[in-house]
């Protein structure tokens, strides 16, 4: 039975389908005049537009004064600015001294994982912790316990990744020099 149609009688047939699809769709939407669709049970005439007009009239309660007449006097802070000054400078050299210890933690990193890079798993555990101590004896700023058990840690970490292997934390804590 299919066998008795053509593809163009099969194209003519879905075409106009489509075609007739696209008009109601048209109309229903109004999509030609842009406007929405048209409710066909509301029959009412348009309300007519209404104008507001808006003016401020000051009333006699917001035109007193509230309050004292005279201003409140302000606490005399100087002193105290000149006190927080002083302790200022104390604290840039601080924040200067913080941000050197960081950026010898960050040197430290780079040249652990350069030289466990380089030597790759042609080297062994004595050879690694020896050159490893040289570059941590490079860095005396580095003092503070934790800064040292995280640079420990990637030393682990790095040996076991890029020379496979295993290294001890007692080891590498070892190699720290003492904190005077």
């Amino acid at each position: 039975m299919l066998s008795s149609f053509t593809w163009a009688q099969f194209t003519y047939v879905v075409g106009c389908g489509y075609l007739l699809w696209v008009a109601i769709v048209l109309v229903r939407y109004n999509i030609a005049k842009g406007q929405q669709p048209v409710d066909k049970t509301d029959r009412s005439p348009p309300s007519p537009k209404k104008v507001w007009n808006v003016t401020e009239v000051p009333t006699p309660e917001a035109t007193q004064i509230r309050g004292p007449e005279a201003p409140q006097q302000l606490p005399n802070y100087s002193r105290d600015y000149q006190d927080i000054t002083a302790d200022t400078d104390d604290d840039d050299d601080q924040q200067e001294q913080n941000e050197q210890e960081l950026q010898a933690i960050e040197n430290l990193a780079m040249e652990i994982g350069d030289l466990t890079a380089n030597t790759g798993h042609v080297t062994t555990e004595e050879l690694l912790l020896t050159a490893v101590q040289q570059v941590i004896n490079r860095y005396p700023e580095i003092t503070n316990d934790e800064q040292r058990e995280a640079i420990s840690n990637m030393i682990i970490r790095a040996a076991l990744q890029d020379c496979g292997l295993t290294i001890s934390l007692s080891k590498v804590r070892s190699l720290w020099p003492a904190v005077s």
